[in-house]
């Protein structure tokens, strides 16, 4: 708490994705949860501060954490099997890149994140694409 206190940076999530999933979502929990996930180190709590932080992050291992999230959800004793995921931007890359690399994934939601490359699409991968634009 001293620490904290004197705004020394915590390292407990850093390089870790966590996601905000919330059965009964309200603003108090949601704004609770992002607060404490930018304390440790996690999101950091201004988009200006976040953004130098995408060029840092290696690719690759995100989408390997992404596929390792589907098969551990997946396979979860309270999971029925099914799993999906849904990505804005940058996030909506990643779900795409977890679709072509994750077998398991039941659907995925990706909102104007980059398009998989065709040579990285496996047989049976069924990635389908919408992009609209907001009114």
């Amino acid at each position: 708490k001293a620490a904290h206190a004197e705004r020394a940076p915590h390292r407990l999530l850093e390089g870790r994705t966590v996601g905000l999933v919330f059965q009964k979502p309200s603003t108090r929990t949601r704004v609770s949860f992002a607060a404490g996930i930018a304390q440790l180190g996690g999101t950091p709590p201004t988009e200006a501060e976040a953004m130098p932080l995408f060029a840092k992050m290696e690719a690759p291992k995100a989408v390997g954490d992404g596929v390792a999230a589907v098969q551990y959800l997946k396979s979860h004793a309270n999971s029925n099997g099914k799993v999906g995921t849904v990505g804005f931007c940058w996030g909506g890359g990643m779900v795409n890149q977890i679709a072509v690399n994750s077998p398991d994934l039941t659907a995925g939601v990706a909102y104007y994140g980059v398009q998989p490359k065709a040579e990285d699409m496996k047989p049976g991968c069924d990635v389908r694409t919408m992009i609209k634009r907001a009114p």
